[in-house]
């Protein structure tokens, strides 16, 4: 793979690269679109904070009464975090 090596100048607006924009789906795009987006997006946040937390405990090799005396949270917090509820 070939490697090209760029510098940019952000104080030259021509200078930067135009990204490729769909004004038309833009346009097309309802509010009903955004808030579905908006749901997905926060369910996957949820899955990241979810994985997180048990991926840290895990590596600190504690269980989940041990990490939640560690941190000063009640164990069903750190149930809810693993599970994605909260």
């Amino acid at each position: 793979m070939k490697t090209v090596r760029m510098k940019i100048d952000a104080s030259v607006p021509a200078s930067l690269r135009q990204g490729r924009v769909d004004l038309a789906r833009i346009d097309a795009t309802t509010e009903r679109d955004i808030a579905k987006h908006q749901l997905a997006d926060d369910k996957n946040g949820l899955q990241d904070a979810a994985k997180f937390a048990q991926r840290d405990r895990i590596r600190l090799g504690l269980s989940q009464a041990q990490f939640s005396e560690r941190i000063n949270v009640p164990i069903e917090t750190i149930r809810n975090w693993e599970q994605g509820k909260r």
